[in-house]
């Protein structure tokens, strides 16, 4: 309507609030768009004063989708502003937001004082929902030094506040850029009181693990209680049986990141950038055998044998300082006990089996889940299980020069496999009328691979299918650049049929809805 009668400067702030809800949603590549283009339009019509309010909100979903820093320049942007003029409750919000986008980077003493003397400013304003944020944060803080009644009591004095259902959406964004936060949360109100509302935003491709985090907080029948008003029944029961016994949880999807328990093997702790590749060479073979001499070819292809093996001897010792930690280590850095996570003996290595767990087992484990459930027509299962995939899969294998070209294979492989997988997820949801899950799983496989044809052909049936003509048409264009950019080539016959039916559809009140 804003639009029909020329009000911009109105347009702009129902855009940012649609974008917020579409991030609420599971949308957030279109909410984040709606909130930028709210942003600058409201820079264009020299309303600085909603650009900023809009940017703090923005900063809370940047942090959501693990962008602390995008979510530290917006708040950092906004408070420069609201400090120059007469605005004190959204100078405090912008503050919150740089005291918990501070925490998200790990700065956990900073983000601890800023919050703690932002809150007694909040307190004395009688700003609910601002006292509300600063505990949020405050609660984080102690849960990782371990302090978990205080934590648990921060909430307890939001109770009624909570319950009014006034705080949903903040709740839940910080919940998902701090998932313990759940566990806090649900003990210091009974699991079954949280609004239902509230409990939507954990979306499904978040939900396993916030619920992951939030078990070693609650007690086992709240937990299960919290985890099947989100995932069900079936699902709360699978992940309570689920075994997260392996001491060594590795994620090399988008990047290597190593935890032994409570500790992360940061990137200084390896010394040798040869130690991580030989570690991140074991974790792909899944147990597999590498024979020895394929791993001195491999990282020494030009050295003799003999210096290649000692060099073999020092990167295996770095290795095992990197996966030691610092308390198992004792007085001599680097012999310390090694948990069994890799073994070198007969001429081979490998990562031990059992110690290790990866997210491409998990990867794998959740593709043969689907296709079974697919088979015995449980469609609501396989596609979790497709969208559990969808969380896994963070981007390509270990990608980077710092893995070299021993990943490829693996690389295109898992690639063509997610993929697949979102297209079967996507057939399964269209059966269902379930259009919209459909097209988010679709956006996200061809962020993922954007040279696949079908990912977008896929993309657009399922656009026309439900009206939405001007984000098919988006759809089409991206289509037509990345072939011709990246590959010289046209789109298909299929693909312009496609677009022809696009261009024969009437913009309707569904773009509205779901665009």
């Amino acid at each position: 309507m804003c639009e029909r009668y020329d009000m911009p400067q109105y347009g702009a702030s129902f855009l940012a609030a649609l974008g917020a809800a579409k991030c609420a949603a599971g949308m957030t590549r279109v909410g984040i768009e709606m909130i930028s283009e709210s942003i600058s339009c409201c820079i264009r019509e020299g309303d600085e004063y909603s650009a900023a309010y809009n940017a703090v909100y923005r900063s809370t979903i940047f942090r959501s989708c693990m962008d602390p820093e995008g979510a530290l320049a917006d708040a950092e942007r906004a408070l420069e502003y609201f400090s120059g003029i007469e605005a004190p409750t959204l100078r405090l919000l912008a503050s919150l937001e740089i005291a918990a986008s501070l925490l998200a980077l790990g700065d956990v003493d900073a983000s601890a004082r800023n919050a703690a003397s932002i809150r007694t400013e909040c307190a004395a304003a009688d700003a609910a929902y601002h006292v509300l944020r600063a505990d949020m944060i405050l609660a984080e803080v102690a849960r990782r030094h371990g302090r978990i009644d205080e934590a648990v009591s921060r909430f307890m004095e939001h109770e009624d506040y909570i319950l009014s259902e006034s705080s949903n959406w903040q709740i839940a964004m910080y919940v998902r850029a701090f998932p313990e936060l759940l566990g806090l949360l649900a003990t210091a109100t009974d699991p079954d009181r949280l609004p239902a509302h509230l409990l939507r935003m954990i979306l499904p491709v978040d939900a396993r693990r916030i619920l992951l985090a939030s078990r070693p907080i609650m007690q086992p029948d709240a937990w299960h209680r919290l985890s099947a008003r989100i995932v069900g029944d079936e699902e709360a029961a699978e992940l309570e049986s689920e075994s997260d016994e392996a001491p060594c949880r590795v994620k090399l999807f988008g990047g290597l990141d190593v935890r032994i328990g409570d500790h992360v093997v940061a990137d200084r702790d390896w010394r040798k950038r040869k130690a991580r590749l030989l570690f991140a060479m074991l974790v792909v073979k899944q147990g597999a055998d590498v024979p020895r001499d394929v791993i001195l070819e491999h990282l020494w292809p030009d050295m003799e044998e003999p210096r290649a093996r000692n060099n073999l001897y020092v990167v295996w010792s770095a290795m095992k300082s990197a996966l030691t930690p610092d308390t198992d280590k004792g007085n001599d850095e680097g012999k310390g006990s090694l948990g069994p996570f890799t073994e070198s003996v007969g001429g081979v290595c490998r990562a031990v089996a059992g110690a290790i767990r990866s997210d491409i087992d998990e990867f794998e484990a959740m593709n043969a889940k689907a296709r079974m459930a697919t088979d015995e027509g449980r469609v609501e299962a396989a596609v979790r299980s497709y969208e559990r995939m969808a969380e896994i899969y963070r981007g390509p294998l270990l990608p980077g020069d710092l893995y070299e070209d021993w990943f490829d294979d693996a690389r295109t492989h898992y690639r063509a496999e997610f993929g697949d997988a979102m297209l079967r997820a996507a057939k399964l949801l269209s059966s269902i009328d379930d259009q919209s899950r459909a097209i988010h799983l679709l956006r996200g496989a061809i962020a993922q691979d954007p040279w696949r044809e079908d990912l977008y052909q896929e993309a657009l049936q399922r656009q026309i299918d439900v009206g939405q003509r001007s984000a098919a048409i988006e759809t089409y264009v991206a289509c037509k650049d990345r072939l011709a950019q990246d590959l010289g080539l046209d789109p298909s016959q299929a693909t312009r049929r496609l677009y022809d039916c696009i261009l024969a559809m009437e913009d309707g009140p569904m773009e509205m809805n779901d665009a």
